[in-house]
């Protein structure tokens, strides 16, 4: 209810998208609403009538909780969204923008992701573990929420007189024991199932997916994953657990996992063992033989460690376990899309920026104007032809510090774009274009219309008598 009455007001956008008005999401956007009389009275009807709606629900669900609530998130948020009350515009993009923004690019599609981005890509890729924390919590939770019995029907068993504790098997201690930190297990349990499946479906709908979207999705995956695993913690008896050989155990159960697998991957593949006498059939057989015989051994082993075990802390450790390599998974791929492939198109958590032919570019690009002009002021040129603006970005961040830079657009000789001559997909610098051309000149240009397509960086001095254009090849892709 708390949540569900702050965010009200917030969803007024999906009211106002009913409609034929442009919905603001910035500031230059609303003040060009100003004149609009009649979009300014819808918008403002939308915003009046879900704040009525919200705080109608707060009060009637508890009105001096709600309101203290109410003021805990509505004080800040105002306060924040307006620079401490230096922009009266914020709140309104605040309130409308947020969702607006949203809605307005839903059409757009802003990165041409498919609809299963998230589903197939970025959620199998990079966050497995929580994905499949979320099943685990499914499964214990709805096993919780199952095993409990209603209060009045345990009134009404007692009151006839019939324990059926004798006839019933009781649930496990884990999923039974009622503990006051536990009180609101349904609430949290339900919300966290709510947030997680509405947040998947929610951006996987929108059209901008982005893999930084993923964070999203990710967040209460998280929250409910570390959940199921607290509760299986708790679950285990480790005073138990340290006289049973814990290390030992799952040691020997991972050899006959690795081990089995291995046999079976031999035994399939070519060439077969117990194929023939030849050396190659000899080689395949004894190489199939090695897993088998470290398998019945490690098999023999986990039988003789797990005969004090029960089916329960067997089943709570082997979990734990398996979601223990799945962190180390983990890190190993937040690692690798760190620090190694961070810069390679290649990596599906990369979207944003090109390859390391940007910096490779630029590195020579400020070669070229530390040499002819002893700093930064050497007179750059960068593609930024529509429709899909060249190189300009990420380029344009690389030479914020560059005091001559200038873009081009269209093949032309003017000034501010001379030089440039296309033939085919390639773009060549010829020597006629010398004479006009500044002191010293770096061009930078793509060849395929992308960012990460950067071919080239030129300089020369512009005499007539000058030798051809050097072409300084940078890597591509």
């Amino acid at each position: 209810m708390v949540a569900g009455t702050a965010v009200l007001p917030q969803l007024s956008p999906f009211l106002m998208s009913l409609t034929d008005i442009t919905i603001p999401t910035s500031a230059p956007e609303l003040q060009a609403l100003m004149g609009d009389v009649r979009s300014i009275l819808i918008i403002g009807a939308f915003l009046v009538l879900t704040f009525i709606v919200a705080i109608a629900a707060g009060l009637i669900w508890n009105a001096e909780k709600w309101f203290k609530t109410a003021l805990v998130f509505w004080v800040p948020y105002v306060i924040l969204y307006t620079t401490v009350f230096t922009n009266s515009n914020g709140f309104f993009t605040g309130v409308i923008g947020s969702l607006g923004y949203w809605i307005v690019q839903h059409d757009v599609e802003r990165g041409s992701q498919p609809w299963y981005y998230y589903l197939l890509i970025q959620v199998p890729v990079y966050e497995f573990l929580p994905a499949l924390g979320f099943i685990l919590a499914l499964f214990i939770g709805l096993r919780r929420k199952l095993s409990a019995k209603p209060k009045p029907a345990e009134a009404e068993t007692a009151a006839a007189g019939v324990n059926e504790a004798d006839d019933v098997e009781s649930p496990d201690k884990d999923e039974a024991d009622e503990h006051p930190k536990d009180r609101n297990f349904a609430n949290v349990f339900s919300l966290l199932v709510w947030w997680s499946v509405s947040s998947f479906f929610a951006f996987s709908f929108a059209g901008e997916r982005m893999p930084w979207l993923t964070v999203h999705i990710t967040l209460p995956l998280i929250l409910i994953t570390g959940w199921a695993l607290g509760h299986l913690v708790d679950a285990l008896d480790w005073e138990k657990l340290k006289q049973q050989n814990v290390p030992l155990t799952l040691t020997a159960l991972a050899i006959f996992i690795a081990s089995t697998g291995r046999a079976i991957l031999l035994a399939n593949g070519p060439p077969r063992p117990f194929r023939g006498q030849g050396l190659e059939q000899l080689q395949a057989t004894n190489a199939f033989l090695l897993p088998v015989v470290v398998s019945i051994a490690s098999a023999a082993a986990s039988v003789y460690f797990l005969r004090t075990w029960t089916m329960r802390e067997f089943r709570n450790v082997f979990v734990l376990t398996f979601f223990g390599f799945l962190a180390v998974l983990t890190m190993r791929a937040a690692f690798r899309a760190s620090y190694i492939t961070y810069d390679q198109a290649t990596e599906f958590l990369v979207y944003a920026h090109a390859s390391t032919a940007v910096k490779e570019v630029m590195a020579q690009a400020e070669e070229i104007s530390r040499r002819t002009t002893g700093g930064l002021g050497v007179a750059i040129a960068y593609d930024a032809s529509p429709p899909d603006t060249g190189v300009s970005w990420p380029v344009v961040w690389y030479l914020r510090d560059y005091t001559n830079q200038r873009s081009f657009a269209e093949p032309t000789r003017s000034p501010a774009r001379r030089g440039r001559h296309y033939r085919g997909r390639e773009e060549l610098l010829t020597r006629s274009s010398l004479p006009s051309a500044p002191a010293t000149t770096a061009w930078i240009t793509s060849a395929c219309g992308g960012p990460c397509r950067i071919t080239s960086v030129w300089s020369a001095s512009a005499t007539r008598t000058s030798p051809s254009p050097k072409i300084t090849p940078a890597a591509g892709c």
